[in-house]
């Protein structure tokens, strides 16, 4: 309210506090720290073992034996032989206890007394054992070791066979009056060594894979033939050859 006086002598102002709230907005950035939980995602692997079955098939092998018919056999007479010997001939053939001097068509005749080391199989013509019973060789087919038979006796008492036959055999074959076939082959020899009375070693030059052959009788052989060399000794080579008891070998 205010009051004005007029005339006479002015009057004092009076001052009149009043207080009057005024509302101020302040505006105040306060940093907040929020704390947001983070969520792990956990991924598990899970191998899964899968089974597939595979058919087998099964092969099933029968064995049918033939049943042969029987032939009947004709009921021939029994004919009596009217002979007692037979000769049996080749051509070429030169009769002589030398069988390292002659051509291979008489060798024929030294298979009924006359030994080799190796035998051969007469249906599939594989070497079997005969005066030797083993024998293996070096990984370069130049060393031979065979293993002999034992107890095997020469006719008319000139003792029992062993590795001293095979030696003296050898030095024949491979002689100056040699004519064998085979002779080349054994003339490459290093040397012939008896390893003990039954077991003798022949150390070869070169490759000697066909040693067996050699050695053998038949078919690639039949030349390295065993004769008593203690008959060589006493009698000399012009003599009734001293022919092994095939039955012992």
């Amino acid at each position: 309210m205010l009051f004005v006086a007029c005339g006479g002598t002015a009057a004092e102002p009076t001052i009149i506090e009043k207080e009057v709230i005024v509302e101020k907005e302040v505006i105040k950035q306060v940093e907040v720290i929020k704390e947001v939980p983070v969520i792990k995602e956990v991924v598990k692997e899970v191998v899964k073992e899968i089974l597939k079955e595979v058919p087998v098939e099964t092969v099933v092998e029968k064995l049918v034996v033939a049943t042969p018919t029987p032939i009947p056999a004709n009921k021939a007479p029994v004919v009596e032989a009217k002979v007692e010997r037979v000769i049996y001939a080749f051509g070429e053939v030169q009769e002589t206890n030398r069988h390292w001097t002659v051509g291979r068509p008489s060798y024929y005749q030294f298979d009924p007394w006359a030994e080799t080391l190796i035998g051969l199989d007469p249906t599939d013509n594989s070497r079997t054992p005969r005066l030797a019973k083993n024998w293996e060789w070096s990984t370069d087919g130049r060393e031979w070791i065979f293993q002999l038979e034992e107890d095997v006796p020469f006719h008319f008492g000139f003792g029992e066979f062993t590795s001293k036959d095979v030696v003296a055999a050898f030095d024949r074959h491979i002689g100056p009056d040699s004519q064998a076939g085979s002779a080349s082959f054994f003339k490459d020899a290093n040397s012939v060594e008896a390893l003990s009375d039954h077991e003798i070693k022949f150390t070869m030059n070169g490759i000697a894979i066909d040693m067996p052959a050699m050695v053998s009788r038949g078919f690639g052989g039949g030349e390295f033939l065993i004769l008593s060399s203690n008959q060589f000794e006493k009698e000399g080579i012009e003599v009734e050859i001293a022919e092994k008891n095939p039955s012992n070998v």
